[in-house]
């Protein structure tokens, strides 16, 4: 996973993908080795192939069609909006290693915009031209993902001033790296890359996404690590009420507007799903039991919820 090609990481098992941020969190890397893994895993968005997955797009079971259609476009309007978001973090960034390591997480994710653009106009036939395509793109989105973008907006824009604050900027983090990177990103990556076999119809999509993960577990490494940081400098409080009002949104990121019940039933596996994610991380933060029991309960509380949604798609 850390050293092959593009050609060849789209080849690779789905074990060794899902476990492969793991493996990169628990080493503690520096930004200065983060940025040396960069170095040496690049790869183009414009090399990827897509001739196999264009004659193979239509001839798909339209279910099946449908979700990963569903899931390209939260790809595009989230890679588009880290691209947004990013300058501020890395101009506010409390040390010089960060700065230069953002640098490159900025360039990422420039590169995952273009590949979600290309996938957007040649697969699902959205026009080749962010500023036309995005505005569809943001129509299509949940009222959770929608609300969890302008928290962290809202967030992020705080840095915005002459001279920003270490909590401000923790408090983006918390969002950006922590919730938006680190629990859905991952989450949605891995879910697609283990449902595209290696040689199976989508070649270049199982490529794509697959190099796009590897980039991600330097992504959520260095913020795991920044956050730590933070939780040394005494900042848990500010960490912990970020997590508490986003983490709850995030469960439910999949719950669209007028859901069915068989939606809902799976959105309720999702949702359990990134409740464990959000629980792991933070226990490897080293985040207190009960600062992680009230994110717990945060997160209960919006999954308890599904129960009415789904009373009301029966009646």
């Amino acid at each position: 996973m850390d050293h092959a090609r593009l050609g060849e990481l789209g080849r690779l098992p789905s074990d060794q993908i899902a476990s492969h941020a793991d493996q990169v969190i628990l080493t503690r890397p520096s930004s200065r080795s983060l940025y040396r893994r960069w170095e040496q895993q690049q790869w183009s968005a414009e090399e990827v192939v897509l001739d196999r997955d264009l004659s193979a797009w239509k001839r798909l079971p339209a279910g099946v069609r449908g979700r990963l259609e569903k899931l390209l476009i939260n790809f595009l309007v989230g890679e588009y909006t880290g691209l947004d978001l990013l300058s501020p973090l890395l101009l506010a960034c409390p040390d010089e290693d960060s700065l230069v390591y953002l640098g490159t997480q900025l360039a990422d994710e420039s590169r995952h915009t273009r590949l979600m653009q290309r996938l957007a106009t040649e697969l699902l036939g959205l026009p080749d031209d962010l500023e036309k395509a995005l505005p569809a793109a943001w129509e299509k989105i949940t009222p959770a993902q929608h609300e969890l973008s302008v928290i962290e907006r809202d967030l992020i824009s705080r840095l915005n001033t002459a001279r920003p604050s270490y909590v401000d900027w923790i408090r983006a983090v918390t969002v950006f790296h922590l919730v938006t990177e680190s629990v859905l990103a991952l989450h949605a990556q891995r879910t697609l890359v283990a449902s595209l076999r290696p040689g199976g119809m989508l070649p270049g999509l199982r490529a794509g996404f697959v190099a796009m993960t590897r980039d991600e577990s330097r992504h959520v490494a260095y913020g795991m690590q920044a956050l730590r940081q933070g939780l040394v400098e005494g900042q848990e409080e500010a960490i912990v009420d970020v997590l508490a009002t986003t983490l709850p949104l995030a469960v439910l990121v999949e719950l669209d507007k007028d859901p069915s019940a068989a939606e809902v039933a799976q959105v309720r596996l999702v949702a359990g799903a990134l409740k464990a994610e959000g629980v792991r991380r933070m226990h490897q933060l080293g985040i207190s039991a009960s600062a992680q029991e009230h994110v717990v309960q945060a997160m209960d509380r919006a999954i308890d919820g599904l129960a009415d949604a789904q009373v009301r798609s029966q009646s």
